[in-house]
């Protein structure tokens, strides 16, 4: 059964398995790189809390999902949403919680949704035209 839902508190110690799940490297190694991962505990404990993040289940097993937040007032915008990172098993999957992500944001009339070019998964977005802007890119939401 699939489940797509927004990430809570409750899912932090799933999302830090599904991710060390995925690291090389092993004992140590593995740790340290953790650490320094977007994924990392401190910040699933902020973005869970916020209601913009989204995980996909498929029987009952994590296989995606992303990290956003809201920001107020950037670059000359009211309202924009911020990706941080998208996790997942595929290229199909990774796509798609961008899609959700950028929906979600249109639904809620933010205006655009930001996010690094090394975002993983950002190359293989179909379903809206991405602007470069400098380091960043973006979707605009809304008609501007």
């Amino acid at each position: 059964m699939d489940e797509l839902k927004i990430m809570t508190p409750e899912d932090l110690e799933d999302v830090l398995a599904f991710e060390m799940a995925r690291l090389t490297g092993e004992g140590i190694d593995r740790e340290m790189k953790s650490w320094h991962a977007p994924w990392r505990r401190e910040a699933l404990e902020h973005f869970s809390k916020q209601g913009w993040s989204f995980l996909q289940r498929k029987e009952g097993q994590i296989t995606s999902y992303i990290l956003c937040q809201p920001i107020l007032f950037f670059q000359s915008f009211t309202q924009t949403l911020w990706i941080e990172h998208v996790g997942a098993d595929d290229v199909e999957s990774g796509s798609h919680m961008i899609e959700i992500a950028y929906r979600w944001s249109r639904d809620k009339h933010l205006q655009k949704v930001f996010f690094k070019k090394s975002l993983p998964y950002a190359d293989a977005i179909s379903f809206a035209k991405v602007d470069g802007e400098g380091e960043f890119m973006s979707i605009k939401t809304t008609k501007m």
